[in-house]
């Protein structure tokens, strides 16, 4: 599985703390497998399942990928697209 791949080094972005060194294993630029990076000076090599599952982040099938406003009272699940500048002009 990991052969052909091209390793990107980088880090964890679960905004927890520094972030643990992974390595990541690409091909036809899509994640393929990611691993702890041996050098990674917080993590030495080790990866938590979290850090494992972070490329999905980037794909998974119900990840938002443009703003929301709630289209009903709080817990109905009702939501809206709207354009980006509504957003920051909400916040």
């Amino acid at each position: 599985m990991t052969d052909n791949l091209r390793w990107i080094k980088t880090h964890c972005a679960r905004m927890d703390h520094g972030g643990c060194g992974l390595l990541v294993g690409v091909k036809d630029n899509s994640i393929k497998d990611i691993q702890g990076d041996p050098d990674g000076f917080l993590n030495k090599g080790y990866i938590c399942p979290k850090g494992l599952a972070s490329s999905d982040r980037l794909t998974h099938s119900l990840r938002l990928k443009h703003p929301l406003k709630r289209a009903g009272k709080r817990g109905k699940g009702k939501w809206e697209k709207i354009e980006w500048k509504e957003a920051i002009d909400i916040i």
